[in-house]
């Protein structure tokens, strides 16, 4: 059991490795800005950085694949993923479903915005695009104007939940979802200390496994 733990708290530190990189890469030239308001919000929050550079990395990957502009992207990841956690607070469910649900919204699948109240179906978009005084036919849109749609739609629709997890912070709920991050945070932690043995042993364990 005891060398299961260690296993399982190694494997999470090789995870936050690879989430910190995803971070890096998806964001680009704007990693550096986006982490500095990840970080206040780790601090205000109380969760685990790693796995707000995740969400946030994943949302700035899915716009971008849209053809969102950089800039715009960012912005996005950042608003997004401290909306999953105001969400998640909310409706009483996992920060890391909240983040998977508005992903799903973002590309389209209504039904499952419905649970939150959000409607992200055509006809919500037509009506913010005429909100927005935009004349293009929503069918006509490309992928990424769509998206920016049902970005502003999402925003606009959940504004009761904007700041609800700072208002309910103290409740067993929240209370619990900081104490799941902050195992998360230590189990990485005490992974840390077997990487760099693995850095040396792994290379001979491969050469002997190819040898074989």
């Amino acid at each position: 059991k005891i060398a299961n733990t260690l296993a399982r708290a190694t494997q999470a530190n090789i995870d936050m490795v690879e989430s910190i990189n995803l971070f890096n890469v998806a964001m680009g030239e704007y990693a550096e800005v986006t982490n500095k308001a990840l970080e206040h919000t780790e601090k205000f929050t109380g969760l685990d950085l790693t796995n707000l550079q995740n969400r946030a990395g994943t949302f700035n990957l899915l716009a971008r694949s849209m053809g969102i502009a950089d800039d715009q992207s960012a912005k996005l990841s950042e608003n997004m993923t401290r909306l999953s956690i105001d969400l998640a607070s909310l409706t009483n469910v996992s920060v890391n479903q909240a983040a998977q649900d508005l992903r799903s919204g973002l590309v389209g699948q209504s039904e499952t915005m419905y649970k939150y109240g959000v409607d992200v179906t055509e006809a919500a978009l037509k009506q913010e695009a005429l909100n927005q005084g935009i004349t293009k036919s929503v069918r006509q849109m490309s992928q990424g104007e769509k998206m920016a749609l049902r970005y502003a739609v999402t925003i606009r629709q959940t504004a009761l939940s904007h700041g609800d997890f700072a208002r309910n912070i103290e409740t067993p709920a929240n209370q619990l979802k900081i104490l799941s991050e902050r195992f998360v945070t230590l189990t990485r932690t005490i992974g840390s200390v077997f990487i760099p043995m693995l850095t040396r042993l792994l290379p001979y364990v491969n050469a002997v496994v190819i040898v074989l």
